[in-house]
């Protein structure tokens, strides 16, 4: 593939959890409806410098029980991009990526990864010619994570007697 996500299943928590928090800066930019449930749009940035390649971008959160629906990142997150957009500079063109994470699998309060789509679009530096805007190049992956397996684990605790 071209283009490929690292740990979609620690996204939320990498944006979210109370112990990465202080690294960023969150801003609520509106209510949206996806897939007819009503959720909040919010913008997660980095607190620091704004180049550091951490993840960042848009959430968008069930306000009902706070698990998260939706992920885009920004593409300057993404390992790599640095050096596809040189090469794709150097071919006479721009490249536009677009990276959604969809959590839909919901087991016992908790979301799971359901999709990952990436979508990398070559778009011609000069577009003064509308017949090469036609001509634009895709180079898209779109990951499916189907068929989980859930599973219990017991565990008992046997205390050992000292001689």
């Amino acid at each position: 593939t071209n283009f490929f996500s690292y740990y979609p299943f620690l996204l939320p928590a990498t944006l979210l959890a109370e112990a990465n928090q202080d690294k960023y800066l969150y801003q609520l930019l509106s209510k949206e409806k996806i897939k007819n449930r009503q959720t909040y749009k919010i913008r997660v940035e980095p607190r620091r410098n704004k180049t550091e390649s951490i993840n960042h971008g848009i959430v968008w959160i069930d306000p009902t029980d706070g698990s998260v629906i939706k992920i885009e990142l920004n593409p300057t997150s993404l390992r790599g991009i640095r050096r596809l957009t040189k090469k794709a500079w150097i071919k006479g063109t721009r490249l536009k990526i677009i990276d959604i994470h969809w959590y839909d699998v919901k087991r016992k309060g908790i979301r799971f990864p359901s999709r990952t789509e990436i979508y990398g679009i070559y778009v011609p530096k000069d577009t003064s010619n509308r017949a090469r805007l036609k001509s634009m190049e895709e180079a898209n992956t779109i990951f499916m994570y189907n068929n989980y397996k859930f599973f219990y684990v017991n565990v008992d605790v046997v205390e050992a007697k000292n001689e």
